[in-house]
């Protein structure tokens, strides 16, 4: 309530403009620092700096997201030809097999007629993701999406390497890459069951965990005898911390 105006400036307009609204505009390659002043009601003023950069290479980007073990994501392989025409292309994805498992690949056309292949063994540790254009490949979109499931918690992350695009006269051209990291999170979690009970007696089973912070959420899968226990209600005793259970999840199953 106390800002009287905000004023957004960019110190070379040939290479980016920015309008009031904080908008950014590229006109060409290069670097330009921009500022946002902030006046207050009584005077005073605020400045803060930041640096723009315009690429002139195609640019690759892989979608960010969380996820727990056992849990999946699916990230677009996204590509901006930053206005030239290209013919085909080719890049390579490099994960932590131990940490993240390659579950399912969807290829078409997602870029003006793009058409992807993948090979998912292309090494141990990486897959191949090769891709055509019948008209061209210009302008920016997605070109795959692939899904990955967590196998166990630990920081992975999901790089591109080997990046290259092909002009109509099989001019070779590099890539710039986008960040590509999946968050798994480490943390671990406990269930701790009592060592006597007897039948007919309800007990409960106190689920604990311990995360790093940052985590925004997560998911535990609970098995038990369906035949001998039966599942009664559950509390809520973390403070700040909203859980919800399925119990219905599967057979001797619930999902918190």
């Amino acid at each position: 309530a106390s800002v009287e105006s905000v004023r957004w400036t960019s110190q070379n307009t040939s290479i980016a403009t920015i309008d009031q609204n904080g908008l950014v505009t590229a006109k060409r390659a290069g670097t330009v620092q921009m500022r946002c002043v902030v006046q207050d009601r009584n005077g005073g003023y605020w400045t803060s700096k930041f640096t723009v950069t315009v690429y002139s290479k195609p640019n690759l980007a892989i979608g960010k997201g969380y996820l727990a073990p056992g849990e999946s994501i699916t990230l677009a392989v996204r590509l901006d030809t930053v206005g030239a025409t290209y013919t085909s292309g080719s890049l390579n994805l490099v994960y932590d097999p131990t940490l993240l498992s390659l579950t399912s690949a969807e290829l078409g056309s997602f870029l003006n007629g793009c058409m992807a292949t993948v090979n998912p063994s292309y090494r141990e540790n990486a897959v191949r993701l090769n891709f055509l254009g019948q008209g061209g490949l210009r302008g920016s979109g997605e070109i795959c999406l692939l899904t990955f499931t967590a196998l166990q918690a630990g920081q992975a992350q999901i790089r591109a390497e080997q990046i290259l695009l092909y002009t109509e006269d099989q001019q070779e051209h590099g890539a710039n890459a986008g960040g590509g990291l999946v968050g798994i999170g480490t943390h671990s979690l406990s269930l701790t069951v009592p060592e006597e009970v007897t039948a007919w007696q309800e007990f409960a089973a106190a689920v604990s965990f311990a995360a790093t912070p940052g985590a925004a959420g997560g998911s535990l899968t609970v098995s038990y005898g369906a035949e001998q226990l039966r599942f009664r209600g559950y509390t809520d005793v973390l403070q700040g911390f909203s859980v919800t259970v399925n119990e219905h999840y599967g057979a001797g199953k619930i999902k918190i």
